[in-house]
């Protein structure tokens, strides 16, 4: 497993003098050093977690940003000024706090924000924490590249940053934040929070949301995809799609997505035709009611059918309160999985709407928590991750103790299923081709236009009032070319899902192991090991049609 950014941050300030010479590592560490945590972390048995506390103890601060400001300029004067390295490391080591303490301050303040809606300090306290995002990582960058640009570089690099301070921050390096990208940070960034007060007054319209909305919501959207661009333009990538598979780390291309594109249009869009003439397409609304709190027994009792492993989690999850799961009319309508990052824990969020539906949520939710409590929030495939939250909603179909329960979801699930590689792959068509326009054609008559073609595509346009019901789809103006991660990671989980049908127990004995390697490999590399075929191909696509309509009788 990858070790821990912070983890880095923490113990190798005196990585750098194991290799200095041959004397006694200990004997030459600085005076005030605490050698425990270095023997126990790197024993396997430091514990991370170890001040972790309940989420309803944890603490909130406004961050101070003009203190991690000064930490980096002392910095900055301190490389280029002879200081000496135990020096330097140390007040790095004081900047990586300040940053990560900035981060767990913004992430409780987001969830604080979300449990109450209604709650103005957190709601200006998580505005305050995102506006203040470009200007933090402006800071950190100025830092690094004056660590880069001195005569320590190649010591830190070697012995501190693991040799990315140099390729990524010196004068030939590949990026830098430029006042230029900042300030297209930052007005992404109001763009973005515009949105967000629009979303809430959207969802609480009485009338026609899409009508009364569209064309402001349009707007916003229309000047989010102008400043990407112009981000992905700084940035040096030829666009902006390029740049955000970059930033969800995938190991595939856009070019690599045409045939599955193709293959889902060819194989799964007939079946959803078929389901919808056949009328199928009406019991996906039809889902029984389950209550928060029967919910939440019939989600321990299927955690407990599962190895130790996963229960472990559960537990850790339930002492330290590190989730939301509510219908509280005042929390935000939005369920989620984040990172609390100086208590290394992930923190799960959850309003559920009262239907059968909430345990496949649950279940989503809790293979993104496993996954991060596991793995440390690593830093890999965003396709991994999701497989990881799919792959445990088949699990869920296969040992929910509740068969009457278990029937219902499972049916609903193949309709879900349906819904979303229609949906899901629609969606990132949809902006792929937005982004493909020339700035002088976005319009909101264009934008419009190309969602209405690719609704009738894909099987399902209605009329012209189609055209309209993107903009509260919060991913394309959150997450950008996000969606596609849906169909690619749950071409993988339906993989599970058939393994345990050919022989119980094969399925989740393989999620366990993709789990617990999940850290260790690219997603396609992670796949290869394993011996899974690759989801992004239209094979597969057509397998998993074959299975739908089977499972349907369509």
């Amino acid at each position: 497993m990858k070790i821990k950014k912070k983890a880095i941050a923490i113990i190798l300030a005196v990585l750098m003098m194991f290799s200095l010479c041959g004397c006694d590592l200990f004997g030459i560490l600085y005076p005030n050093y605490d050698t425990s945590i270095f023997e126990q972390a790197f024993s396997g048995d430091y514990d991370y977690r170890a001040d972790i506390v309940p989420f309803s103890k944890m603490e909130y601060v406004r961050p101070d940003v003009n203190q991690l400001q000064a930490t980096a300029d002392e910095i900055s004067s301190m490389v280029s000024g002879g200081a000496g390295r135990n020096e330097i490391t140390s007040k790095l080591n004081d900047s990586y706090t300040l940053y990560y303490n900035f981060k767990t301050m913004e992430t409780i303040a987001g969830i604080r924000s979300d449990m109450d809606v209604t709650d103005s300090y957190y709601f200006d306290e998580y505005s305050y924490c995102t506006s203040m995002d470009a200007s933090v990582g402006r800071v950190l960058d100025d830092m690094l590249c004056d660590c880069a640009n001195s005569d320590m570089c190649t010591y830190l690099d070697t012995e501190y940053f693991g040799g990315m301070l140099g390729e990524k921050y010196s004068v030939d390096g590949t990026f830098s934040y430029t006042d230029e990208l900042v300030s297209l940070f930052n007005e992404e960034n109001s763009l973005l929070s515009e949105y967000r007060a629009l979303y809430m007054k959207m969802i609480s319209y009485d009338g026609d949301m899409y009508e009364e909305y569209n064309e402001e919501a349009c707007n916003i959207y229309i000047n989010l995809v102008k400043v990407r661009k112009k981000i992905a333009e700084e940035l040096d990538y030829q666009c902006y799609e390029d740049y955000m598979s970059y930033s969800y780390s995938r190991d595939y291309t856009p070019e690599d997505l045409v045939e599955y594109l193709a293959a889902v249009k060819e194989y799964i869009v007939p079946i959803y035709n078929k389901a919808y003439d056949r009328g199928l397409m009406n019991e996906y609304y039809e889902l029984g009611d389950l209550d928060a709190e029967t919910a939440m027994q019939y989600f321990d009792s299927f955690i407990s059918a599962l190895p130790e492993q996963i229960g472990q989690v559960r537990d850790f999850m339930k002492t330290y309160e590190l989730y939301n799961i509510s219908a509280d009319d005042n929390g935000n309508d939005n369920s989620y999985t984040t990172y609390i990052e100086n208590y290394d824990s992930p923190f799960m969020f959850i309003k559920t709407d009262g239907s059968m539906d909430d345990l496949l949520t649950m279940a989503h939710e809790f293979g993104h928590f496993c996954d991060n409590y596991i793995n440390y929030d690593g830093d890999y495939c965003l396709d991994t991750t999701e497989t990881m939250s799919q792959g445990l909603e088949y699990m869920l179909l296969r040992y929910l103790d509740d068969e009457q329960t278990a029937s219902a979801l499972t049916k609903f699930k193949m309709l879900d299923t349906l819904y979303l590689y229609i949906n899901q792959a629609s969606f990132y068509d949809f902006e792929h081709r937005v982004f493909d326009l020339p700035d002088e054609e976005l319009t909101v008559e264009n934008v419009n236009s190309i969602f209405g073609d690719v609704a009738e595509e894909y099987g399902y346009y209605n009329d012209s009032t189609t055209d309209l019901t993107w903009i509260d789809i919060t991913h394309f103006f959150e997450y950008p070319f996000y969606v596609i991660s849906y169909c690619i990671s749950d071409s993988t989980a339906f993989s599970l899902y058939n393994m345990e049908f050919d022989e119980a127990g094969s399925g989740l004995d393989m999620y366990i192991r993709l789990l617990n390697d999940a850290a260790n490999f690219s997603f396609t590399e992670l796949l290869e090991k394993e011996g899974m075929s690759s989801p992004v191909s239209a094979q597969t696509v057509q397998e998993i049609a074959g299975v739908l309509a089977e499972r349907l009788g369509v």
